[in-house]
C-alpha cells in the first residue's frame, strides 16, 4: 500500500509538471530567450552592498539556470520573472538562505540552508522583498523557515501536506504562520492550488528592499 501510494503521488507530480510545460513554457520560450540575453548584460549588485540592506526574515527570489526554471517562473500569472524563493536567516553574522530544492531529474530533495553567495551564484536575476516593518514579525518568519530544514521536497506539490514542501510553499507557510493570517494565498491552475513566485510578494504588506534590475547597469 505504501509503495502504491508513493507511485501514485510521483505519477501525479510528473503529470502536473507536464501540464505546466504545455501551458506555460512552450508558448513563452521566445520571450525567455530574449529576456535572458538582456539580463545577461546587466551588472550584478555586489554581495557586500546587498548584505548592507538585508534583514533576517526577508524573502529572496531568483531566476535560476536549471532545466525547470522557465516552467516554474511561468506559473506566475502577473510577473513572470522568478523561478525560486527562499527565506533569509542570520547566523554568526552571516546571511544564509533557507530553501527547498530537488534534483532536476528525479524530484528528490529537501529543505536546506545555503550561503547567500551560493544561492545567488546560479541566478541571472534576483530581488528581495520584506513583509511589514516589525522586526519581531520578520524574526518569526525566519524561525518558521528554519523549523523546516531537513524536511523532504514536495514533488507532489500538495500544499496540504506540511511534511513535504517546495520552495514557495515554504515561504507561504513561514510568512502566514508568523503573521497569523493568509498574507500569501496560492494560485489555482486547472483546479490545482500552486504557490507561484509572484504570490509570495504581490500581496498587501510586502515591499521591495533590493532589486537587480534597479541596481544593474546595461
Amino acid at each position: 500500500m505504501v509503495n502504491g501510494k508513493f507511485t501514485c503521488r510521483r505519477r501525479s507530480s510528473w503529470l502536473l509538471l507536464q501540464t505546466l510545460i504545455v501551458m506555460f513554457f512552450l508558448p513563452l520560450q521566445t520571450v525567455y530567450d530574449e529576456q535572458g540575453r538582456l539580463e545577461g548584460k546587466r551588472t550584478r549588485m555586489s554581495i557586500e552592498s546587498l548584505t548592507g540592506i538585508l534583514d533576517e526574515g526577508d524573502i529572496i527570489f531568483r531566476y535560476g539556470n536549471g532545466v525547470w526554471s522557465p516552467v516554474f517562473r511561468n506559473v506566475s500569472l502577473t510577473e513572470k520573472r522568478f523561478s525560486h524563493a527562499g527565506v533569509i536567516i542570520v547566523e554568526k553574522g552571516r546571511f544564509w538562505v533557507v530553501h527547498a530544492s530537488a534534483h532536476e531529474m528525479n524530484g528528490v530533495g529537501y529543505v536546506s540552508k545555503v550561503s547567500l553567495e551560493q544561492f545567488l551564484a546560479v541566478s541571472s536575476d534576483y530581488a528581495v522583498y520584506r513583509f511589514g516593518k516589525e522586526k519581531n514579525v520578520r524574526w518569526r518568519i525566519a524561525e518558521n523557515a528554519k523549523s523546516y530544514i531537513g524536511r523532504p521536497f514536495d514533488s507532489s506539490f500538495d500544499i496540504a501536506d506540511r511534511n513535504r514542501v517546495y520552495c514557495t510553499e515554504l515561504v507561504m507557510h513561514s510568512v502566514n504562520d508568523a503573521v497569523g493570517y493568509n498574507a500569501i494565498s496560492p494560485t489555482v491552475v486547472n483546479g490545482v492550488s500552486l504557490v507561484a513566485p509572484d504570490d509570495c510578494y504581490e500581496g498587501r504588506g510586502f515591499f521591495s528592499v533590493a532589486d537587480k534590475r534597479l541596481s544593474g547597469k546595461l
